[in-house]
């Protein structure tokens, strides 16, 4: 029995692209996820043209496979080279930041890549216990159970807890329009100030979730200038390397 490597080939181009599809469609909406898709869309592609050259022995079919798998080829090796080379310094070791996001939805999209990361994340939020699949959750309430908006004090102490017992940390604050509402800015300040300092000198990761709309232009404008603002698929660029096939390379697990 002669075997065609054509075939096999296209039939294990295709094993391949369907599996890298299914994968990247269980991830976040992210930019890098959606570069992968299109990637493994390309390879389905050319799998199937490479089928149709071992059966028909077409010429075209052959060139168009070829050109396919370039594309599917450069789109990752793209998303490779990028992340790597802006998510870590010399020594090879990723350092904390801080930053300020402007759209809440995508921040909680990268939660998943950042678990898998070994991240432990901590959240203050307003959304109840039980809404968010983190290691610690700090409900922001004036209710039983949660943590009032005026102790901010309190706050920073669970924050510092969390960052003393755990060496991969993301501290993330989507309620700031809730905590200007029962303090001054001028406190709130002062408190992400300090937040940010304990946060830098932890190596962890800091993000803000807030836009002109919710502060008032004066104050996003000072928050601004102690946090750059960025948009969390760039943080995820930074801080998680991403390889072929979307999985995450190079990340140890924290914690402890």
């Amino acid at each position: 029995m002669v075997v065609n490597p054509m075939l096999v080939l296209g039939l294990g181009i295709m094993f391949v692209s369907i599996f890298l599809l299914v994968y990247t469609l269980g991830l976040s909406r992210l930019d890098v996820t959606r570069r992968l898709t299109i990637s493994a869309i390309f390879m389905l592609a050319s799998s199937v043209f490479m089928i149709l050259h071992s059966v028909r022995a077409s010429s075209l079919a052959l060139i168009v496979a070829i050109l396919l798998m370039l594309s599917a080829y450069f789109t990752v090796s793209w998303d490779i080279f990028r992340s790597l080379s802006t998510s870590r310094n010399i020594s090879g070791e990723t350092k904390g930041g801080v930053f300020l996001v402007r759209d809440l939805k995508k921040l909680e999209g990268t939660l998943v890549l950042f678990s898998r990361a070994g991240y432990k994340v901590l959240m203050v939020t307003r959304a109840p216990p039980g809404k968010l699949n983190v290691e610690k959750h700090v409900w922001i309430s004036r209710v039983e159970g949660g943590v009032s908006p005026t102790d901010l004090h309190r706050i920073l102490n669970i924050v510092l807890e969390f960052l003393a017992k755990n060496k991969k940390t993301i501290v993330i604050i989507d309620c700031m329009d809730y905590l200007l509402m029962y303090n001054s800015f001028r406190s709130v300040a002062r408190f992400l100030f300090t937040l940010k300092d304990y946060v830098l000198l932890s190596s962890g990761i800091l993000i803000l979730y807030a836009n002109e709309g919710l502060l008032g232009e004066k104050e996003f404008n000072v928050l601004k200038r102690e946090f750059p603002t960025t948009d969390p698929e760039d943080i995820v660029r930074r801080f998680l390397p991403v390889g072929m096939f979307g999985m995450i390379e190079g990340i140890e697990g924290g914690g402890g």
